[in-house]
């Protein structure tokens, strides 16, 4: 993992991934599946991100950073396709993490930014 976070830090993502991903065969862990899944949401890989995001916050339910990147993972798709139930899943992800950790901001705005455009529709 160590080397991993290396890689990214001097902003070698492919080499990165490659890395997390013989890590994740190896020994599947929620940080790891975590951390590959947030850089593939940045490389708008969002089918594997998903993927990956969904097994991070099944292992670890109440880690706020998973539940929000899969929330964001989930808008991105609905920005893609427009389907209401991808807008529907980012919303419950940010409301489950927002139980856990009311004091978030951003993720309050992005809630609302989310139902601002569910009225709209």
């Amino acid at each position: 993992m160590a080397m991993a976070k290396s890689l990214l830090r001097v902003g070698r993502n492919d080499a990165a991934v490659i890395r997390l991903e013989q890590l994740d065969k190896q020994n599947p862990t929620s940080e790891t599946a975590g951390l590959l899944g947030s850089i593939l949401l940045q490389d708008h890989q969002l089918d594997r991100a998903e993927a990956l995001l969904k097994r991070a916050v099944q292992t670890d339910p109440h880690n706020t950073t998973y539940l929000n990147k899969l929330g964001a993972c989930y808008f991105a798709q609905f920005r893609k396709n427009s389907n209401p139930s991808l807008r529907a899943a980012a919303m419950d992800a940010w409301s489950r993490s927002l139980e856990i950790n009311p004091n978030q901001k951003q993720i309050k705005t992005l809630e609302s930014s989310a139902t601002k455009q569910r009225i709209r529709d």
